[in-house]
């Protein structure tokens, strides 16, 4: 099921899909020390250009990456750290008119619902990177019993730009083959006619 904006497309993903199996399994979640589990998802995350944030089942920001960090700082978002509530923050920005949070603020609200488990949407961002398309995920999951949430962030510009060269390429392809089409037509039309009066004269010196 698809829901489009003006500023978004937003696309969701039915929980019945197969998920991958997790690279940690609950026992061995239970077994590692809570600070050692999060300096290690700390160390990992923070060596990705995505922008990545865990949050807890009331939509509360556990913790965020440094690319997470960086993107807040340059909008000037000092909210986006970690103790924020992410839905009220969204609801906040919906309010102001941003469409594209009016659709974050609909995609979790479905979550919450429990219609879908996530969503993801591409939009063309803001300033101060006007020109750059991006992609948002959120996705609620279970580990160990407690629910918890990822929303993930990424630059899909160049992306995009490759979807509408093909895109135009092939229009190219179909408008010429319709022209050649249109070409040979005319040459048999033509042809047609020619023949039919060669045949006309021919007739015409038998009588």
């Amino acid at each position: 099921m698809k829901l489009r904006t003006k500023a978004s497309q937003l696309i969701w993903e039915d929980a019945e899909q197969a998920a991958p199996q997790p690279l940690l399994q609950s026992h061995d979640l239970a077994s590692t020390h809570s600070d050692a589990l999060r300096d290690m998802w700390q160390h990992v995350v923070d060596g990705l250009t995505k922008q990545i944030a865990l949050l807890d089942e009331d939509w509360t920001i556990l913790v965020v990456n440094q690319s997470w960090a960086n993107i807040a700082e340059l909008y000037g978002h000092s909210a986006l750290v970690p103790g924020t509530d992410y839905l009220q923050f969204c609801r906040e920005l919906a309010d102001s008119g941003l469409d594209i949070a009016m659709d974050v603020v609909t995609g979790i609200e479905e979550i919450i619902a429990g219609k879908h488990s996530s969503f993801q949407l591409v939009y063309r961002a803001s300033d101060p990177e006007i020109g750059h398309e991006h992609q948002l995920c959120v996705k609620r999951f279970e580990v160990a019993g407690r629910k918890f949430a990822s929303v993930t962030r990424y630059d899909v510009t160049r992306l995009v730009e490759l979807r509408r060269l093909r895109e135009d390429f092939s229009k190219s392809v179909l408008l010429s083959q319709a022209e050649e089409r249109r070409r040979i037509g005319r040459e048999i039309h033509d042809s047609t006619m020619q023949l039919m009066v060669c045949l006309d004269m021919k007739i015409g010196q038998f009588e």
